[in-house]
């Protein structure tokens, strides 16, 4: 896969996710979405209440393990609130959003879980 090919699937996936709702302890559809997704890329998911686990395909106990960890939770937006914090708005070759930096860290690990050999 190429890396502009990477790019675009890892901005559509923050989008998606920035979409979906996902206060504390309300995260199911975010999780469900990324469950489903994973699957869509050839991953077992397990999933734990709102948590997942996902191996690398060639993982083997054997090995050495890096854990990667992020979380979809977000907290609520407060009143004064300057723009719809679903929405993930391009600005700059930027996506702006206070969520962006949560859910953004989902997006690197799926890189990190994809990346070829």
């Amino acid at each position: 896969m190429n890396i502009t090919t990477l790019q675009n699937e890892s901005i559509t996936l923050l989008k998606a996710l920035l979409a979906i709702p996902s206060i504390s302890r309300e995260e199911e559809d975010a999780a469900e979405y990324m469950s489903l997704f994973l699957k869509e890329k050839g991953f077992t998911p397990e999933r734990f209440k709102n948590n997942l686990v996902v191996k690398a395909p060639d993982w083997e106990e054997s090995k050495p393990v890096v854990m990667l960890n992020s979380h979809i939770d977000t907290v609520k937006a407060i009143s004064g609130w300057e723009s719809d914090p679903f929405s993930g708005i391009e600005e700059d070759d930027r996506i702006t959003d206070e969520l962006e930096r949560l859910k953004s860290e989902i997006a690197s690990a799926r890189d990190e879980l994809t990346k070829e050999s």
